[in-house]
């Protein structure tokens, strides 16, 4: 028969041997899991698609160009008036950053009283509504 102080040990490295292997086993899980992930696409490059769909639905006077190697910005056009808009990646919760052709911030009161509601159309409204066609 072993001592007890040998036993003692051989259940200690028992229960650290489990709960180790319960580490292993839950390191293994948690990089499962992340590995999981389908796809790198943020929430604003999905909300922006959906609202370039509706916009092209709406059959608006605008054009609409994105670039496949920027998917969070894209260019609308309507006759001479064009505009980069670019949304941050948690679009629609904060408010995209717009730019006219020459690359200068276009200030508008829909984008400094951003809501979660409002979409690419009503910052072409509003732009459509501040901007004559010819400039």
């Amino acid at each position: 028969m072993m001592p007890f102080s040998v036993r003692q040990a051989s259940a200690h490295d028992d229960v650290m041997s489990g709960s180790l292997k319960r580490r292993c086993c839950e390191d293994a899980l948690v990089k499962g899991v992340k590995q999981m992930r389908l796809s790198r696409v943020c929430s604003g490059q999905l909300r922006l698609k959906q609202d370039l769909a509706e916009l092209a639905s709406a059959a608006a006077a605008w054009h609409v160009e994105q670039d496949a190697d920027a998917p969070l910005q894209c260019v609308v056009r309507r006759g001479t008036l064009a505009f980069r808009i670019q949304v941050p990646r948690f679009y629609p919760h904060t408010a995209p950053v717009v730019s006219d052709a020459r690359g200068r911030h276009v200030s508008l009161r829909v984008l400094d009283n951003w809501l979660s509601v409002f979409t690419i159309a009503d910052v072409l409204a509003e732009i459509v509504q501040n901007h004559a066609p010819n400039q």
